[in-house]
């Protein structure tokens, strides 16, 4: 087994090619990519390597706590686990070459699955950001007799994520991404990665969600009409704006939109409906597949400001931080990393480790093991392995 030394850097792209090895056991051709800053091709070379190895863990439905801390230029912490429900090995690294100022590498990985625990909640019981907008309509003709349905659906998707105590949510529903996006017009596309992650940093979400509501037709079949329903639902990662999961709802009930003409949404008398308990069991499934999706992601936030050896970061007692907790630093670039023209998140140098020293309801006060360093509002902290 080949150590991973990985920082977890955030998703960048990679093609995938699986070959079934068994019910546990399966092989990835998977590629990386790291930004080439001031010359460090070696490092690079490096990052790359762990980029891929962490692409690897993601997609094979693993994940690596990792990390390798230097200060005044010795070995601070240098840690790595992968978590039971999955371990990645190194077989090959295929090929290697430099474009776009970034160093790839495509390699050949083992990933061997095991399935995880039943549990949502995050190793250490934190409680991660999950932020939920404004779902996209295809066709506003389907939904003239459920006004608001693009907000009230992932609000209610929400409060069912949310009563498990192991997620926090935002209402980010007055955001709609075809709407911000200036050359994303098409309704029902995946958003712009850079997209989403401006938007989770100016939210503080660790993740975002978005919904396309492809059909809410009313289907005619003979003397009788049936309610069309196929939702589609993207999980995206915060700093990277890849798609962590995506899944699909198709179902159909008897019925049209004379039973629902005068009610709406947002009228209780909904969930006694057909309809209404057609959209009650769309929440329960795609909450459990969707806390699902956010539990290969290690808990992380985003530092508020530093000054001297305190840190100051966007998650306190409510995210379940305690004095005490040992976190690592994350220094992101300040210039995004694209990977043949398009944006791919930002590279990431482990920096140094933060101790949590005080606590408030949103936010919490650490002290950096190194103060010669520097974070900048938006760097990352997530929880030491």
């Amino acid at each position: 087994m080949v150590a991973l030394v990985s920082a977890l850097r955030r998703g960048l792209p990679a093609c995938l090619l699986l070959i079934a090895l068994g019910a546990q056991a399966r092989e990835v051709e998977v590629e990386g990519a790291a930004a080439i800053i001031d010359g460090g091709v070696t490092e690079a070379r490096q990052q790359a390597l762990e980029d891929a190895l962490r692409q690897a863990a993601l997609y094979g439905g693993a994940s690596v706590h990792s990390a390798t801390v230097v200060v005044n230029n010795a070995l601070a912490q240098d840690s790595t686990r992968v978590a039971a429900h999955g371990e990645v090995t190194l077989l090959a690294v295929i090929r290697e070459w430099q474009a776009d100022d970034a160093f790839h590498v495509l390699i050949k990985a083992r990933v061997e699955d095991q399935p995880p625990a039943p549990s949502l909640a995050s190793p250490g019981g934190y409680r991660k950001k999950i932020a939920f907008t404004q779902f996209e309509v295809l066709n506003r003709s389907d939904v003239q007799d459920l006004p608001g349905i693009e907000r009230l659906l992932p609000q209610r998707l929400a409060q069912a994520v949310e009563q498990s105590g192991q997620l926090l949510t935002i209402d980010a529903s007055r955001y709609l991404f075809s709407a911000l996006a200036q050359q994303h017009s098409a309704l029902g596309e995946v958003p712009p990665r850079a997209l989403v992650s401006s938007l989770a940093a100016e939210l503080g979400a660790q993740v975002v969600v978005q919904g396309v509501i492809r059909s809410l037709a009313t289907v005619s079949e003979g003397f009788a009409y049936r309610r069309m329903v196929v939702v589609e639902i993207r999980v995206m990662d915060g700093i990277s704006g890849v798609v962590i999961g995506s899944h699909a709802y198709r179902d159909s009930v008897a019925g049209g939109r004379d039973v629902l003409a005068e009610n709406g949404f947002e009228d209780p008398a909904l969930d006694r409906q057909p309809l209404g308990a057609l959209l009650q069991r769309l929440v329960r499934e795609q909450a459990v597949l969707l806390a699902a999706d956010v539990q290969i992601l290690p808990f992380s936030a985003r530092v508020l400001r530093n000054e001297g050896d305190a840190v100051y970061i966007d998650a306190g007692a409510v995210n379940r931080i305690k004095v005490g907790d040992s976190l690592t630093a994350y220094h992101l670039a300040p210039q995004a990393l694209t990977v043949g023209g398009q944006f791919a998140g930002y590279s990431e140098r482990p920096v140094a480790t933060v101790v949590v020293k005080k606590v408030q309801p949103l936010f919490a006060l650490g002290q950096l093991s190194d103060p010669a360093q520097r974070l900048q509002p938006g760097d990352i902290v997530r929880i030491s392995p």
